[in-house]
């Protein structure tokens, strides 16, 4: 989803503003609002500034006030926004209050005239629109964005099939072909041991151009081209015998006669290829592949996934390289290195026609990728064949899926639409039957067969669902209205109720519709709707099925949190915002973000206090010893933890308390008390298993398993890492996995098993990279080098240090990166 940073003074234009998000938010994109800015341990100049840093477009709104001015700073916070984006090379749409229209005065501002005048005047060097009410503003901005971003029902067969001898003759042969070189190597290897093979996939992935290539590349004379389209078969087969003056002869044969004529026709005329193109008609294709000669090869192409005698190959997206080079190809300038050019070539999917479309255009309007980008982003399956240089039907990527969708009937086109009403090109079956109110297998599976939409099977943790390219979904996207957006809410949350319960079955159901559960939630927000938004929080992250923390969603755990804080503020629901600033602390200290960790629990810490929300006042004071242990200031963490544990006892909340003994426990390890650290855990271990806590439970086990390894007695850690890893796996804690393993491994190096050590670590690390855990995947990368290190392989050590320093620095982990260096130096010293 393209982002836009819109830029305003607040209190005066806060209605243009909820009318700018809700727009960008209507026609697809994502708002960056300073409503839904949260605490950041920068100024307010610099947190814009890194706002603008995540845009694709700047709107600017104007009106007649300066706005405020942050210290040291002699201009406007909203002037610099307007400068910064103009330092990034972003487009800047601005929106200039009509001088003549009536204005509050409590909304001018005498005081900062001469600086306003001065930065009108900069506004008025770039094209503006000058607007009256939000109703003026609403239309102007949404004809921008437009602006910014841009049906044949037959498919009719050729008159003739063409006889080929000289492959220049087939016009369909591309003049360089980018991306299919395996797959071309194998299509020419299964035809010649005469194989039939059906080319099948979306419109517009250059099946056809395979195939004339093949053709190209068949080495033999006499190759029969049909483009068979949505004839009949008696017209296929008057068309087929049309070269060899028998057309009038087939004609006058019925049934099976007709099929045995054909037949004897194809046998006697020495062609070495019957190629079909752009089959249509699964009837007439099937008796037209009865009527040929079994040791003739066949190559079809078709959109539809026809059950042949043969094999089926997909044709699908083009690799991101040779996207570019197919690009750089048709607009005549290598854009290789051109990162707008990659991010033009991502918007279209890696589509082949769609890249041979933008190239073209980029050649004959003199554009750069970044203007081709901008104008088109917003709906890019519009993107037009410039000039009319284009066949019919194929003037854009929409005319190519009205063509597919001119022949379905009204029910699989319906449930094709209903894609465009959520908010990410996947869903489940159950998903859309939600949405329907009615079953949709059957239309799903004729959407497959049809080539628009595919199945993505079911995995070890993913139900099956289903997924349409990224062009179509922006054109079904941009069908949907407002009743097909809300009837799209209703289906998530009618979803999200059913797999509330944190079980791995639910997490396999929910794992493919987070996209539209996340997205959904800034629909809501932009439509005023602020249970949606509380109710996604609770079973997604706080209290449901928490598969946003369990399964290791942190980013989209902070997006979300975000705008439960902002719906909560609103409302005023105070013990509800405490809850959510501190999920959304215990989100950022997953991903090791510890600035704005210490920002989220010290807000909800205020505020708990404000309202005598003690057990909150615990959860705060203990996340917080959690940050300043990551940070390593351990004593400041004890004192955290041991003001937790308190209060835990005091309102009798054993849960809490088995938490913070454990929390102790592991300060009183970082210190290096490794008798009071069991101690603690034991005690801790006791409360998570009369508590059912299964989570603490095998938080507890690793954790003493930690003490013992620091004891020196590997045997009784290996013992406990295993209880805990099993129990992780279990309740489907990914994080947890990936702790216990890393826990083995290090156990394992410490008897100097190396080989198991670097199982196991290996084992962490790719579940740490799926789940975006940095700090993690840096400790395993060091951890990595040390048992390469232990077995000599010092260059293997060394490599990964490295990348565990790049992370460690990135991350801000102070002590890992003096961990690295110092391991490091010991390579390059056992290197002499």
């Amino acid at each position: 989803m393209r982002t836009v940073f819109i830029s305003s003074t607040s209190n005066d234009l806060a209605e243009y503003r909820k009318a700018a998000i809700e727009i960008c938010l209507r026609l697809g994109y994502h708002p960056i609002a300073m409503e839904y800015f949260t605490a950041m341990p920068t100024g307010a100049t610099e947190g814009s500034k890194r706002k603008v840093d995540e845009a694709d477009l700047y709107v600017g709104i104007f009106a007649h006030r300066y706005g405020y001015i942050e210290p040291p700073n002699t201009l406007s916070v909203t002037e610099i926004e307007f400068d910064y984006a103009g330092e990034r090379k972003l487009d800047r749409l601005c929106f200039v209050i009509d001088p003549k229209h009536p204005w509050p005065p409590e909304h001018n501002d005498p005081k900062n005239f001469d600086q306003l005048t001065a930065f009108k005047k900069k506004i008025d060097k770039l094209i503006r629109a000058q607007f009256t009410d939000v109703n003026d503003f609403r239309v102007k901005l949404t004809q921008a964005l437009f602006e910014w971003g841009g049906v044949n029902p037959d498919r009719p067969g050729s008159a003739d099939a063409l006889l080929i001898d000289d492959p220049d003759d087939l016009h369909e042969r591309p003049r360089k072909l980018f991306g299919r070189d395996a797959l071309l190597a194998e299509i020419l290897s299964l035809l010649k041991n005469g194989e039939r093979v059906l080319l099948q996939g979306f419109g517009g992935m250059g099946k056809t151009a395979l195939a004339a290539e093949a053709v190209g590349q068949w080495g033999q004379k006499n190759v029969l081209w049909l483009k068979a389209g949505s004839s009949p078969a008696e017209s296929l087969f008057e068309a087929l015998a049309r070269p060899f003056g028998l057309s009038q002869s087939i004609a006058r044969e019925n049934g099976e006669n007709k099929i045995k004529a054909m037949r004897q026709i194809l046998r006697e005329s020495g062609v070495t290829l019957l190629v079909l193109d752009d089959c249509w008609n699964g009837a007439a294709l099937h008796t037209l592949l009865q009527a040929t000669p079994r040791n003739l090869p066949v190559l079809m192409t078709a959109r539809h996934r026809y059950p042949i005698e043969g094999q089926l190959r997909e044709v699908e997206e083009l690799g991101q390289a040779d996207a570019l080079l197919l690009l750089s190809y048709h607009a005549g300038r290598d854009l290789n290195n051109d990162s707008r050019a990659v991010a033009l070539c991502k918007l279209l999917g890696y589509h082949a026609f769609a890249i041979e479309i933008a190239g073209k255009n980029l050649k004959a309007s003199k554009l750069t990728p970044a203007e081709l980008l901008s104008r088109i982003q917003a709906q890019p399956d519009t993107l037009k064949m410039p000039l009319e240089f284009s066949q019919v039907g194929r003037e854009s990527i929409a005319k190519l899926i009205e063509v597919s969708l001119e022949a379905l009937d009204d029910e699989p086109r319906n449930v094709f639409l209903a894609f465009g009403a959520f908010f990410a090109p996947r869903m489940t079956a159950e998903m859309v039957s939600l949405y329907a109110e009615s079953q949709v297998e059957t239309h799903l599976t004729t959407l497959e067969q049809h080539g628009l939409v595919e199945r993505i099977p079911q995995t070890n943790d993913t139900i099956a669902y289903y997924a349409i390219h990224d062009l179509a979904y922006s054109y079904a996207h941009s069908l949907a209205d407002e009743q097909m957006q809300r009837r799209a809410l209703d289906a998530c949350m009618a979803y999200i109720r059913r797999y509330a319960e944190a079980t791995l079955e639910n997490f396999a159901a929910l794992r493919p519709d987070l996209d539209n559960l996340m997205g959904v939630a800034v629909w809501a927000a932009g439509n005023g709707m602020g249970a949606p938004i509380e109710e996604l929080a609770n079973n997604l992250y706080a209290s449901g099925s928490e598969i946003l923390d369990l399964q290791g969603y942190f980013s989209q755990a902070i997006q979300l949190l975000q705008l439960a804080v902002t719906v909560t503020e609103q409302s005023g629901d105070r013990q509800a915002q405490d809850m959510y600033l501190g999920n959304l602390g215990s989100a950022y200290l997953s991903l090791n973000d510890y600035p704005n960790a210490i920002a989220s629990y010290t807000r909800a810490l205020e505020i708990s206090r404000q309202i005598a929300y003690r057990k909150g006042e615990r959860l705060h004071l203990s996340g917080l010893g959690l940050v300043y242990a990551g940070l390593g200031e351990f004593s400041k963490s004890t004192e955290y933890h041991q003001q937790a544990l308190t209060i835990a006892r005091q309102i009798g909340d054993r849960q809490g308390e088995g938490a913070d003994l454990g929390n102790l426990g592991n300060a009183y390890s970082d210190l290096g008390e490794y008798g009071k650290a069991i101690e603690h855990h034991q005690k801790a271990l006791v409360i998570s298993r009369q508590n059912g806590d299964r989570r603490g439970e095998g938080n507890q086990l690793g954790n003493l398993g930690n003490a013992y390894r620091n004891l020196g007695e590997y045997g009784k850690a290996i013992e406990y890492y295993e209880q805990a890893l099993t129990i992780a796996r279990q309740i489907g804690d990914r994080r947890g996995e990936g702790n216990q393993l890393g826990n083995l491994g290090n156990a394992y190096r410490n008897l100097g098993e190396y080989g198991k050590a670097i199982e196991h670590y290996e084992q962490a690390l790719v579940i740490q990279r799926q789940i975006g855990d940095r700090r993690g995947e840096g400790g395993s990368l060091g951890n990595l080098g040390n048992a390469y290190s232990a077995l000599g392989e010092y260059g293997k050590a060394i490599e990964h240090y490295e990348q565990a320093l790049v992370i460690q620095r990135q991350i801000g982990d102070r002590r890992g990166e003096g961990n690295q260096l110092g391991n490091l130096g010991n390579a390059y010293s056992n290197l002499g």
